[in-house]
């Protein structure tokens, strides 16, 4: 059951980032991991969801490997 869930957790991640992307694209903006982060909490602030909060947790986990 519990994989279950973590296959559900990965999907709902990616694809609020993948429409914080696709808000950037069809706004002409640079795609930048600080610009998807932004996107996403503007997009979470529509809705209280779990896939918010862990496309975030993954993006913090990346931008902290990279510095």
């Amino acid at each position: 059951m519990e994989s279950n869930f973590e296959e559900r957790a990965y999907y709902a991640a990616c694809m609020i980032m993948g429409e914080a992307v696709w808000q950037l694209v069809a706004a002409g903006e640079p795609v930048t991991q600080e610009k998807i982060a932004r996107m996403v909490v503007a997009l979470s602030e529509r809705r209280d969801d779990l896939a918010a909060s862990i496309a975030l947790s993954v993006l913090r986990q990346e931008s902290s490997s990279t510095a």
